[in-house]
């Protein structure tokens, strides 16, 4: 990834769609809105106790670095799932539920919020197809990216060699700690191969799942080239100047998003 600044809003742009011309995407950084305090900066959350005008602000500096309107952003209610939402231009209102969004239409600018979890967004230069991806640990186990990839080819014929996929920026497995209750319930939604996803500290019982790579395996097991698959590589957790992180800032911290948007 590189970082990007328009009109003062830090944008970090994917490698692997920076040659793409029919597309403009990006992950927003903390740097450049109004939200105070614990929530310092880009705030696009409305469900972090931010006060609804700074959201509804950050929101239209993030439009307008973007060169395009605030209604043009598309945002949904997520809930650490595995639905996966069709967004086209006959859908009034934005939906109550969903952790991905799929659409071929233009102007519409498709976005996931995170704060550690893993944003995704996938490419089809081909049928023109874009998709916007949210797997926390529960999206992850269940096969999000996989879903999302089935659903850009059942519904609009994307074949895998045509598909680029991007990881964002996102916890790393080094400071991802959790129990032995997420552990077995990877292993029960993703089977005993998956324990290749998990290292495990003896001395605290701890273990520290590699969602990054997990995420990597269910685009390449769906059938993308290696080459087409970008990794961020970037750790929210150690990168707290730059990015909002729950688990850095213990739950008291706003959301940034990735988007992206057919022309």
């Amino acid at each position: 990834m590189f970082l990007t600044n328009s009109k003062g809003i830090s944008l970090w742009k994917f490698q692997n769609f920076s040659t793409q011309d029919k597309i403009q995407h990006f992950v927003s950084g903390k740097d450049g809105g109004i939200s105070l305090a614990e929530l310092a900066g880009l705030n696009l959350g409305f469900s972090v106790g931010d006060i609804d005008q700074h959201v509804k602000e950050n929101r239209s500096l993030l439009a307008g670095s973007l060169d395009i309107k605030p209604d043009q952003l598309f945002f949904v209610s997520q809930y650490h799932s595995d639905k996966v939402l069709i967004v086209s231009e006959k859908y009034d209102g934005n939906p109550s539920k969903a952790d991905a969004l799929v659409t071929n239409v233009k102007g519409i600018c498709i976005c996931v919020m995170g704060a550690d979890c893993v944003p995704l967004l996938a490419y089809d230069a081909k049928k023109q197809v874009v998709a916007a991806i949210h797997a926390g640990w529960r999206g992850t186990a269940s096969s999000i990216t996989l879903k999302t990839l089935q659903t850009m080819a059942d519904n609009f014929g994307s074949q895998p060699e045509d598909i680029i996929l991007s990881v964002g920026p996102s916890i790393s497995q080094e400071k991802y700690e959790v129990g032995e209750d997420v552990y077995q319930s990877f292993l029960e939604l993703q089977g005993d191969g998956s324990k290749k996803y998990f290292k495990h500290n003896k001395i605290t019982d701890k273990y520290f799942p590699d969602l990054w790579e997990a995420n990597k395996d269910q685009g390449l097991n769906f059938g993308l080239k290696e080459n087409n698959i970008e990794v961020a590589g970037i750790c929210t957790f150690s990168n707290p100047d730059k990015f909002y992180s729950a688990r850095y800032f213990k739950n008291k911290t706003g959301r940034f998003a990735a988007g992206i948007m057919l022309k």
